[in-house]
């Protein structure tokens, strides 16, 4: 069965591990209750597995260890700041 889950990013990093099912599409990323969340369809039946996610801030350098990876979206924490949002596709490499 295919449902939409709810993956919160915590404050305190920039870079996160995160556990979905395999093969989740990841849907956005927006603000609930003064915490960045990212929502995916996934398959509830699939095998877990770790997807890097990055938050960069608006002017500040990508991470060059990045890998293959696709624009999830942006996010407001307040007027002044906006945050971008990059997932390493599903089984990406990460250059050496």
């Amino acid at each position: 069965m295919r449902t939409i889950h709810k993956f919160p990013l915590p404050a305190g990093t920039w870079e996160y591990e995160i556990q979905m099912p395999r093969n989740a599409d990841i849907l956005c990323v927006q603000m609930q209750r003064e915490m960045p969340c990212i929502w995916a369809a996934v398959d509830d039946s699939a095998r877990m597995e770790s997807r890097r996610v990055v938050i960069v801030g608006t002017g500040w350098e990508l991470p060059a260890d990045m890998g293959r990876s696709e624009y999830v979206g942006t996010f407001q924490t307040d007027v002044d700041y906006v945050w971008h949002v990059f997932a390493a596709k599903p089984n990406a490499l990460r250059p050496s």
